[in-house]
Order: C-alpha cells, then structure tokens, then sequence
C-alpha cells in the first residue's frame, strides 16, 4: 500500500518552504516595509514606519520669513480658496512659500508645521547638497557626485518593479542592506556629521533623521525624515539659488543642476528622473511646475520661475496630493503684471 503523508505531516513541511522561498527576498523588516507600501500603493514608505534612524542634528531652527499675499502679488482670495478646498478635501498640512516667504498655512488638528514627512523620491537631495559643497570647495570631483547620482538611481530599478518583493526595485525600498553605490561610499561621504555641517545646520532647520543600514550607517537613497516646514527651507534654497536666509550653500549653476537639470544631470538625479503623475480635470496651470513625490500621501509642487513652494500631505489615501485643483488656485491666483502668453495660456504665465 502507497505511503501517503498526512496533513499533520506535509503541512508543516509546506509553510517551512513557503517562508524559506519568501526569505529569499528579505526577513521581517523587508516585509514589514513591503506589506505597508502594498496597503498604501506606494513605495515611499510614511515617517513613523522608517527604522532604525540616525538623527542628522540641525541648527539655530530660526522660523521662515512671512509676506502677506498681497506683497508676494497673489490674490488674496486665492489663498482664501486654497484654505477652503484643503479643509473640504480633509488636508493634514499646506505650506505655501513664495519667494523664500511664508505666504499661508493650512492645519488640520493634531498637525504642524513640525509634522515629520519622509521624503520619498526627494530624500537623496541633503546629500546631494553636501557633495555639491564639497565639490565647490574642491575636496571632491564635481564630476563625481553626477555619477554618484547616476548610479544611485540605477541601483533603484524600475519605479513599478516594487510590486515584485524579488526585484532589485523592492530591495531598493525595503532591504536594509544597502545598494551598490550606497556601498561604495567612502565613509564620510555618508555620515550624518557631513551632512549637518554642510546643509542642515545651515539653513536653521529642527533636528532630522536618515534610515541606518543593517551595519549602523545612513541610508542615501531613500528614507529621510525631516518636519515639513524643513522640507519646505529645502525648496527655498534650489528657488533662490543655491541660498537660504543670506547662506550661500552652493553656487547658483548647482542650484539650477539640482533643480531643474542641466543637458548632462537630469537623468542623473533620483527625484526628478521621472515627471511624476498628476490628477485631477486639469495639468499644472504652469509650464514650469515640477511635482515631486515624498512620502505616500505627500507632494511638494515647485514653480522655479514663479518663486512658487507649495507642500501637500494630503488626507491619507485620498490620493488628493497629486491632483492639481489645490496647487492651480495658487499659480492662477498670481496677479503679476505680465503679458499673457500666444497660446492662450493665463495671464502671469511665464512661457518657456
């Protein structure tokens, strides 16, 4: 008679295979990460989810400078609508900047502009700010941080290919070791010291936090943790050209490379290698705007030739920080003196 094992024996047997075929992939943390970015539709992975962390010590926190809309030239009942449609769609936080400014907020209760937000596509740019520094003061090749760059993001695979917990994509996101290039690092090219020194004491910004790697040491292609009002310093300074509050942190040809990419770097740059997808019934009311992704949830609209920061976590799941409704009251509620450009396009515009 044919031996055939029971279910007391060959179930035990299918789960110790099944969770050696799922290690294959990663341990408990990798699947703790991968679980909540499939919830969530995103890799970019929310602030309290990001551990273990390593604190990247700010400076001075000096709060930014304010203007009323009227003297950043936007109509005050734009910023009237921008406040009633955040409440209707249930917003946790808007900033709205304007020329290095603080021009208007929006809270929902229990949020701040000290809410912490990760910074998704976006995290890589403190260090690239760092390296930027370095490389005007020659203790580096300039060069070297455009290929640092671009190695970087070839480590990250395709964007989608997270879906897949065994593609280079998903170790990207949610492994804790740390990709090739991240490896290759010297040392002090990726301690937290260089960038406080560098950046973020600099621009007055509160205490941050970077992921560590499975050997203690911080992660520089995803994972950092900053307030959003900080997030919105960084915005101020590619804007104003490399500067923040009268601190050069680098020249304004880096500053333009970073934010909008010369002929050789914008492939090279994690955050904007791909225009990021927008809702809503209408594009960006701007040519020029730029949306960035942070974490799920979050997005930072830039205008660079408007002076125009707007950041927006969106109610959680909405799905509402990419639609363009909020951001468009802003750039269409700009009452600049200019000419409207040939295409019909509003008044204020500046064409490309």
């Amino acid at each position: 008679m044919k031996y055939r094992p029971s279910a007391r024996e060959w179930i035990p047997a299918a789960v110790v295979v099944l969770l050696a075929v799922l290690f294959t992939a990663g341990g408990p943390s990798f699947w703790r990460g991968y679980l909540a970015a499939t919830a969530a539709g995103s890799p970019w992975l929310s602030a309290p989810r990001i551990a273990p962390t390593l604190k990247v010590a700010g400076g001075d926190a000096f709060a930014p400078p304010r203007a009323d809309a009227a003297t950043e030239n936007i109509a005050p009942e734009a910023i009237e609508a921008m406040h009633a449609l955040a409440r209707q769609q249930g917003a946790q936080v808007v900033l709205l900047h304007r020329h290095g400014h603080r021009v208007a907020e929006y809270f929902s209760a229990g949020q701040s502009a000290a809410t912490p937000v990760a910074g998704g596509t976006l995290s890589p740019l403190p260090w690239a700010l760092a390296w930027a520094a370095l490389a005007e003061s020659g203790d580096i090749e300039p060069v070297f941080v455009k290929q640092t760059l671009a190695a970087l993001h070839q480590d990250a695979g395709a964007p989608e290919a997270w879906r897949n917990p065994w593609s280079r994509a998903a170790k990207f996101h949610f492994s804790a070791r740390p990709v090739a290039a991240e490896a290759a690092l010297p040392a002090n090219l990726r301690s937290v010291e260089l960038l406080s020194s560098q950046v973020w004491s600099a621009i007055g910004a509160a205490d941050a936090a970077v992921q560590a790697d499975d050997a203690g040491s911080a992660r520089v292609t995803c994972c950092f943790v900053a307030a959003a009002a900080d997030w919105m310093r960084l915005a101020d300074l590619l804007i104003l050209q490399g500067q923040y509050a009268g601190a050069r942190v680098v020249s304004p040809q880096w500053a333009r490379d970073l934010l909008a990419g010369g002929d050789d770097s914008a492939r090279h740059l994690p955050w904007l290698s791909e225009a990021a997808a927008t809702t809503g019934d209408e594009p960006p009311a701007t040519r020029d705007a730029v949306a960035i992704d942070l974490q799920e949830g979050a997005r930072l609209w830039l205008s660079p030739q408007r002076g125009v920061a707007m950041l927006h976590l969106a109610r959680p799941g909405s799905g509402l920080a990419a639609d363009t409704a909020l951001v468009n009251l802003v750039f269409r509620g700009i009452v600049d003196q200019q000419s409207p450009s040939l295409d019909g396009t509003h008044a204020g515009m500046i064409p490309e």
